[in-house]
């Protein structure tokens, strides 16, 4: 597929006009040119359906007048930590970041008369307090129907240069069963409003072959990990790894734990830190960060202000394979350590424990109901994890197998 530009006009503070050669893929013109209500973006990893629904609200947010948009996720640090950074990232695409004014308390964005909210829905009602003309669902199967429906009542606020009122959804296609499929998808009451945007990683001229080779690698590692995240197909997941895992509301705060961090970096994938208060055969573990497109330096200015000061002697081990960012991040004042990267054993000894996730962690849990061994092409089991959606897993690995391998309190196998 050839690489296709559009010419924005961007309205600037002082009324000004510019113009931005924006690189857009299919996902983002098909979202742009629906007259539908609902705009329900399914398909497989690295297709371009968040970016390029983040890049479309950006353009309405640059070049529409008095505009209110939504973003919502599940929770809201699950939201802080990943839309929002992407936020940032396509605002510097556009060049406009330093024109946006930013309420970092109240989570919104100001550009003239124009708003963007960022909100998480444990707790839909507070999205009440307004009415809106474009909401967007990250993540959306995370979101219950009852949510959804709360929510779609103030897609109302007046529209005053003829544009429809859209919601965007966008996700993985991990469960066939869910509500987004029965209710919107299937359901000819509901599918008159919809338009459904079908991508996969081809239909994203601007990933790396790195990124482009392990989505094709996954029809050898398995076919319904294959299906879902790189053809974008409805399935089910099977051959789960991890079943002694629960959600909790809070971590505790009494008595003794052992604190602990792990961290897998990346930039196109994302890189994920965990934290873990571990005692005895008890896990409780908090996503911290789970973020693309993050440098070096972002990761250590973010771990300053994430991390508590008090936890910067904590153990924190580190994907060994980047000794130049394990030395940064170690002059930057953390106790870092090269993480033991037995997957194997890891796995095993994380059985054993009783593992409990805490419910604003969204993309841990996400992992955990994907982590699955292979299986071959006769659907024979095999013993190795499939390669993919694992870098919550991974980091919560190398935290727990580098630091507590060989202690006794974890020879007794927990079922």
């Amino acid at each position: 597929m050839t690489k296709k530009k559009k010419e924005v006009d961007l309205i600037g503070l002082q009324n000004e006009a510019e113009n931005v050669d924006l690189k857009v893929t299919r996902v983002f013109i098909e979202n742009l040119n629906s007259d539908k209500e609902i705009n329900i973006n399914i398909g497989g990893g690295a297709s371009s359906k968040s970016y390029s629904i983040c890049q479309l609200l950006v353009y309405k947010f640059l070049t529409e007048k008095k505009k209110k948009i939504l973003v919502v996720r599940k929770t809201l640090p699950s939201l802080r930590t990943s839309v929002l950074w992407l936020f940032y990232h396509i605002l510097d695409e556009f060049g406009v970041r330093d024109r946006v004014r930013e309420d970092k308390v109240g989570m919104n964005l100001y550009y003239g008369e124009n708003v963007i909210h960022f909100n998480g829905l444990d707790d839909p009602e507070k999205v009440k307090s307004s009415d809106w003309n474009y909401m967007w669902f990250e993540e959306a199967t995370d979101i219950d129907k009852k949510d959804f429906d709360t929510v779609r009542l103030y897609l109302r606020a007046r529209s005053l240069d003829g544009n429809k009122n859209k919601i965007f959804m966008s996700f993985n296609p991990i469960d066939e069963f869910h509500w987004i499929k029965e209710y919107l998808v299937d359901n000819p009451e509901m599918n008159r409003h919809v338009r459904l945007i079908h991508s996969t990683y081809k239909d994203n001229p601007f990933i790396d072959d790195t990124t482009r080779e392990r989505y094709e690698d996954l029809i050898r590692q398995d076919i319904n990990f294959y299906r879902i995240y790189a053809l974008g197909e409805w399935g089910k997941l099977e051959n789960l790894i991890y079943r002694n895992w629960d959600i909790v509301d809070t971590i505790p705060v009494d008595g003794k734990y052992m604190v602990l961090y792990g961290v897998d970096p990346g930039y196109n994938d994302p890189s994920a830190i965990i934290r873990c208060k571990v005692k005895e055969q008890d896990v409780y573990i908090e996503e911290i960060l789970y973020q693309t497109y993050m440098t070096n330096s972002e990761l250590i200015k973010f771990m300053h202000k994430a991390i508590p000061k008090a936890d910067y002697n904590r153990p924190m081990y580190f994907d060994a394979q980047y000794p130049d960012k394990i030395r940064e991040v170690r002059l930057a004042g953390f106790n870092v350590k090269m993480a033991q990267k037995n997957v194997e054993d890891g796995i095993d000894m994380l059985k054993r424990m009783r593992l409990h996730v805490v419910k604003t962690s969204t993309n841990v849990i996400n992992e955990f109901r994907a982590y699955s061994w292979k299986m071959d092409k006769h659907e024979h089991i095999l013993d190795e994890p499939v390669d993919f959606m694992n870098h919550a897993m991974d980091a919560l690995r190398y935290a727990l197998y580098s630091q507590l391998r060989g202690e006794g309190i974890y020879k007794v196998r927990w079922v």
